[in-house]
């Protein structure tokens, strides 16, 4: 874990430095670990599909060429059954294609970043937005009903700025207290829909 401290010159008593701010890194590690999930889940759709495909065309082949049927796709059910499967394997394709293609996109535009938060005393950067404490209207880390990762939200008016909690090296407490502390209690960071 890589945590950029500043210092000030003059330590506190007891030989403790003064911390002037919180500087946080990206955390790759989660995110690429997501990418190669998505891509070999990508890669098992593939493969299960073309293995299906091959069946259905050998049941095509076997039916007509084997037992002499001419109308195999004049049965309705028939039609039914190859239009479904068709449907279905396009859209399970379609959608492992589209998990791994957004993980990736989201991977690529933090990569070679190299502050992801920054909290200090004039205020809190999240991503690429950076605000003074008076600026900010909320900071809240919350789990959306249809995802599993939990992500910080910085808005301010009109701006506002996403990141997953997963893409910081420290827990979400750490952050909290941080925002509290350096803001002086005009911020909170509420994380209590982290939990749902």
């Amino acid at each position: 874990m890589s945590v950029g401290v500043q210092q000030a010159g003059a330590p506190a008593t007891g030989g403790q430095p003064v911390i002037n701010d919180l500087v946080l890194p990206y955390e790759l590690g989660p995110t690429e670990q997501r990418v190669n999930v998505r891509f070999r889940l990508f890669l098992m759709r593939c493969l299960f599909s073309s293995i299906s495909i091959l069946i259905m065309l050998g049941l095509w082949v076997w039916n007509t060429r084997f037992r002499g049927v001419t109308n195999y796709f004049d049965e309705p059910l028939i039609r039914i059954m190859y239009i479904a499967y068709g449907a279905i394997t396009l859209l399970t394709l379609g959608t492992a294609l589209g998990r791994w293609l957004f993980e990736r996109r989201r991977l690529k535009r933090v990569v070679g970043r190299q502050i992801a938060c920054r909290v200090d005393r004039n205020g809190v950067a999240l991503g690429d937005l950076q605000l003074p404490w008076a600026q900010v209207d909320g900071f809240a880390a919350r789990t959306p009903w249809w995802s599993k990762l939990g992500r910080y939200e910085l808005t301010s008016g009109e701006n506002r700025s996403r990141l997953l909690t997963d893409q910081l090296p420290v827990a979400p407490s750490t952050v909290e207290n941080a925002v509290r502390v350096f803001s002086d209690d005009q911020v909170r960071l509420d994380t209590r829909a982290l939990d749902r």
